[in-house]
């Protein structure tokens, strides 16, 4: 019974985390002008319509929109009141803002269970993966704004889609190698008997997965976030950037605690189930194999794909 609830568990963690990205969503730096009401549904209907979880994407997106109009009103007030209650509350929409905002479409769920899936770690790597991933993916969005405001001397709508666009080249050509060269070290493993020789190890981080943490770890998160660049972008127009990083840091802890929650899962799944078949030496070093070919597929071939379709984009 234990095994088919995790298996089972695991198969919906890897569905919900395989939410499509929104490539067809609208950059919102060269996005018209349009009314709150217009861009709701704008939003809600590229953000659910290539997923089988449309109404809990589109429920998400909403609550999204509601954040941010709430987080324009307190920007306004913070220019008269700079530490007063609108900023605290600012701040807090600014991490609600990012939980949810992670469990939209992309922010690297599908590569943060895949990870873990393919090799084992403890819980404080799925806290480590999540939180610098994240920090990662709104970094370069402040990175991108302010370097398009001071340096660039081009508009930050120009500059977000030119580099953002080699960024996610870059992210997803790394994510294809590391994941084949999992790929590659699960079969030389399974040909050399690594399964059966690691049967009664407890599951730690080595220092070699903590390097292959690392490199997917700044992999997943060097894509900008869109999402943070507009908070960013908001708050330098009302003359608020230091409210607005300080807004970021808040988005990054916010998504970061969203992509961690899945991250640990798969940790505490996978070592779940490996424990409940210890006994039976067959069948745990077939469902080793089986779980580290999975993860390592999964990152290397959701990479692969992304990359196509920048390429082809």
């Amino acid at each position: 019974m234990a095994p088919r609830i995790f298996s089972s568990f695991l198969i919906w963690l890897t569905l919900f985390a395989w939410v499509p990205a929104a490539q067809g969503a609208p950059n919102p730096f060269i996005t018209p002008k349009q009314s709150a009401s217009e861009r709701m549904r704008q939003e809600i209907a590229v953000a659910g319509e290539s997923s089988v979880l449309q109404p809990f994407i589109t429920t998400i997106s909403q609550w999204q929109i509601t954040i941010r109009t709430q987080m324009t009103t307190f920007a306004k007030d913070i220019r008269n009141h700079p530490h007063g209650e609108s900023f605290w509350l600012f701040m807090l929409l600014a991490f609600a803002y990012g939980a949810l905002h992670a469990l939209g479409p992309g922010h690297g769920k599908v590569f943060a269970v895949s990870y873990f899936l393919n090799r084992p770690g403890p819980i404080i790597s799925g806290l480590a993966f999540g939180n610098f991933a994240m920090f990662f993916h709104v970094l370069s969005a402040a990175i991108i704004v302010l370097g398009g405001k001071y340096f660039l001397e081009a508009s930050m709508s120009a500059t977000m889609d030119s580099i953002g666009s080699r960024l996610e080249l870059v992210s997803y050509g790394m994510l294809t190698l590391i994941g084949t060269a999992f790929f590659v070290k699960v079969l030389l493993e399974q040909r050399g008997g690594g399964s059966r020789r690691r049967r009664h190890v407890p599951e730690t981080a080595s220092a070699q997965n903590w390097k292959g943490l690392a490199a997917t770890t700044l992999a997943t998160g060097i894509v900008p976030c869109p999402g943070a660049a507009l908070v960013l972008f908001f708050s330098i127009s009302l003359g608020l950037q230091s409210t607005g990083l300080l807004a970021l840091l808040c988005i990054s802890l916010g998504m970061g605690l969203t992509i961690s929650f899945f991250a640990v899962t798969a940790i505490l799944s996978r070592g779940r189930l490996l424990k409940v078949v210890d006994r039976h030496e067959k069948l745990f070093n077939g469902l080793h194999f089986a779980l580290s070919l999975t993860g390592s597929l999964g990152i290397a071939v959701v990479g692969g794909l992304l990359l196509a379709w920048r390429l082809q984009a």
